[in-house]
């Protein structure tokens, strides 16, 4: 069968691609949404979900957890990261590895 990717966007500078980024300063366009859904049909794959979180912990679990609930096979973050308390996505899979059922 199909894998079955959904794909995680973070970073609260990030607008959609089809978004004005015009008079709201610092922001830009997420392209690699665009890129990754067109690399996932090139290989075959089925993109079962898409969200964007931006700079808050709760907000990236969130929409973290919205992915997971579609069982999917792999899920990409991609978008903005840093090495610090800004990096919920490494935080957040942290949490995830560590902690048991």
């Amino acid at each position: 069968r199909r894998a079955r990717v959904a794909h995680l966007v973070t970073g609260g500078e990030l607008v959609a691609p089809e978004a004005a980024t015009g008079a709201t300063g610092g922001r830009i366009r997420d392209s690699n949404t665009t890129l990754i859904a067109a690399l996932l049909a090139e290989a075959g794959a089925e993109r079962c979900g898409h969200a964007r979180a931006g700079e808050d912990y709760a907000e990236t679990a969130a929409a973290f957890r919205g992915l997971l609930a579609g069982e999917p096979d792999l899920i990409l973050i991609s978008g903005g990261s840093s090495r610090g308390e800004h990096d919920h996505a490494r935080r957040l899979l942290a949490c995830l590895l560590y902690t048991s059922d």
